[in-house]
């Protein structure tokens, strides 16, 4: 079995935030239960419990709920289009994975196909993008899983018979190397998947497909590859198997996924570039005597773009006003965004002045945007 890891993220510029607001109403989520073992579950777009009133989703099936698993065959339905069924497949007893299982997307189309054995993936598999394009197929062994192929979303193959570059987004974390034979070969490393410079967190090295060592914040470790290859938001149905009530209730504000505004290059550039901005006019001025501090703020665009600087407790506006005219030179920057869609974001910067010297740390603030 795969050994899971937790990766703790610190205070940084590529920070994701979860955002919402809290309950104002208590919630009624219920199962429905028909008969000794058969249950209709009403599940939101993410197969999440939610209430029955704004369902997307309804999960006709059995299940042994004291222990909160499915057993026989199942099918979700689409709830505003009954005859469509979006998910199916079939539990053992025991409450394992077993045979076919297929998902379509709300428009029809094939998501997903494949065949579990004992919980396992068997055999080969098929996922599709939601305009019918292929996106990869590949074969599972024993557990033991080898990609054949893949296409990102803009059409491009990546990953050829088994040969490629391949990473596989799981929310927070991005698993990202190359592909011999289908299977991880050289050096693989797992990345915040807001981070657009894609610094390792963790890296694992293989051979011929072969696990050889790994390394962490925790230190490092032979005991067992970390990497996922095929995560489970690629076949969401899997979700339900959690049992897991939505935090947001109908017609709720729902949670906000922030990414803050970053540096293409990282943060260590960013400051550079700011020194670089600064300079050229420091070298026109005399701030020896100077022992003080001023703050500059304003916001980042939705195109990146530093807007809107100004500095109302500057000692010297003079100096500050010198400082913001050389700042609107910085690079454009990755903006913020919210649930993907890029915001504008507030932005200070604090110069501390003394003895000849300087020195300034930035901040992006928190962003309000509602949804």
């Amino acid at each position: 079995m795969k050994k899971l890891f937790t990766i703790l993220l610190t205070a940084s510029c590529t920070a994701v935030l979860a955002q919402t607001e809290p309950p104002t109403a208590h919630r009624m989520v219920r199962y429905r239960t028909i008969g000794r073992d058969s249950i209709n579950l009403s599940l939101n777009s993410n197969y999440e419990l939610i209430e029955d009133s704004c369902a997307d989703i309804v999960r006709y099936a059995h299940a042994n709920l004291r222990e909160r698993k499915f057993k026989g065959a199942f099918k979700d339905l689409n709830k505003n289009k009954p005859t469509a069924v979006l998910s199916e497949g079939t539990y053992t007893d025991e409450g394992l994975k077993t045979g076919l299982f297929l998902s379509r997307y709300d428009n029809g189309s094939l998501q997903s196909k494949g065949y579990f054995k004992n919980n396992q993936f068997d055999g080969n598999w098929t996922l599709f993008y939601e305009n019918d394009k292929p996106k990869m197929d590949f074969d599972a062994v024993e557990g033991k899983i080898k990609i054949n192929n893949y296409w990102d979303a803009r059409g491009k193959k990546t990953v050829d018979n088994g040969k490629g570059v391949y990473s596989n987004e799981m929310d927070y974390i991005t698993w990202k190397g190359k592909l011999n034979n289908g299977l991880p070969d050289g050096t693989w490393h797992a990345y915040r998947t807001a981070d657009v410079t894609e610094t390792s967190l963790v890296t694992e090295s293989y051979k011929n497909g072969v696990f050889q060592k790994g390394s962490s914040p925790a230190g490092d470790y032979t005991d067992g590859s970390r990497i996922v290859l095929i995560s489970e938001s690629m076949l969401p149905y899997l979700k339900a198997e959690k049992f897991q009530i939505s935090t947001t209730a109908c017609n709720g504000t729902g949670f906000k996924k922030i990414v803050h505004a970053q540096y293409r290059n990282g943060a260590e550039d960013f400051n550079e570039a700011i020194k670089s901005a600064i300079e050229p006019y420091l070298k026109t001025v005399d701030i020896k005597s100077y022992d003080n501090q001023f703050v500059i703020s304003g916001e980042i665009s939705e195109r990146g773009q530093l807007t809107k600087l100004t500095c109302n407790n500057a000692f010297n506006q003079e100096i500050a006003n010198g400082f913001i005219r050389q700042l609107y030179h910085l690079p454009l920057l990755v903006p913020a965004t919210a649930n993907g869609v890029p915001v504008k974001e507030g932005f200070d910067i604090t110069f501390t002045f003394e003895r000849g010297f300087y020195s300034f740390r930035y901040h992006f603030q928190p962003i309000k945007q509602t949804l």
